[in-house]
């Protein structure tokens, strides 16, 4: 569980509800008329923005907020330069695959494989290439869609503003009307700003940074690969790692 995510929207939520029971009674803000707006109308759009497979994998991809751990270059690098020291020294079938390495297990192990069937290193690293950019592409996608949402949220808190106004002009004869109705113009407008400023954006940033955290390790690893194919010595395999990596990891 990623503790920075639970603590934010924790904090974010808890900081809203303070402010409101400061100065009210919270039940005032629990309209579920205007819930119903803003999240009905933001999944009615999305639907028809993105297709059922787009929508699925982003739902997939939601996990990443919450759950898992993409280790630094400098954390993985050590098991990289183990990895061609082995090679070296051994072959390229002695390799051992620590369980550090977690979830790139996968991407390790086809290029290990690879690499013993036969091909070149240069095709193997144009194949890992090639597979990287599509799992990158999913992911940016994925961050796309809650971006989106986060854009239509608003619209709709403002589209529930809108029909609050109309509602209450057009009773302004009944006098016992218009305290609901201005509670539904002004509070769909204030779900629309929570969903998309603590849920939607926030949700699409962190899956944008964990696609660059999961690019630049598997970049590293198709590095790795063509180290070991090359025999090249781990003590100049971790300058090279170091240098070029750590750079590259934002600050």
């Amino acid at each position: 569980m990623k503790f920075t995510s639970v603590f934010g929207l924790l904090l974010g939520f808890g900081l809203v509800f303070l402010a409101i029971s400061g100065r009210g009674d919270v039940r005032m803000f629990l309209q579920w008329e205007s819930i119903a707006i803003v999240l009905g109308g933001t999944v009615s759009a999305t639907l028809l923005s993105f297709n059922s497979d787009q929508i699925m994998r982003a739902l997939r991809a939601s996990r990443v907020v919450f759950i898992g751990k993409t280790p630094a270059p400098d954390e993985l690098i050590p098991t990289m330069v183990q990895m061609v020291q082995q090679a070296r020294v051994s072959g390229v079938r002695t390799i051992e695959l620590g369980k550090d390495v977690g979830g790139r297990m996968r991407f390790l192990k086809k290029a290990i494989g690879l690499l013993e069937d036969g091909f070149e290193p240069d095709d193997v690293a144009q194949i890992l290439k090639a597979e990287s950019d599509s799992e990158a592409a999913q992911y940016r996608m994925s961050e796309r869609l809650f971006s989106v949402m986060g854009n239509y949220s608003p619209l709709f808190g403002l589209l529930g503003t809108l029909i609050g106004l109309v509602i209450m002009l057009s009773s302004i004869s009944d006098p016992r009307a218009i305290p609901g109705a201005m509670a539904i113009a002004m509070l769909t407008t204030f779900y629309g700003v929570i969903f998309s400023a603590l849920i939607f954006r926030p949700m699409a940033t962190k899956i944008r940074a964990w696609n660059y955290d999961e690019i630049l390790l598997r970049e590293l690893i198709i590095e790795t690969l063509l180290y070991i194919a090359d025999g090249v010595n781990s003590q100049i395999a971790q300058e090279r790692l170091e240098s070029y990596f750590l750079k590259k990891r934002p600050a």
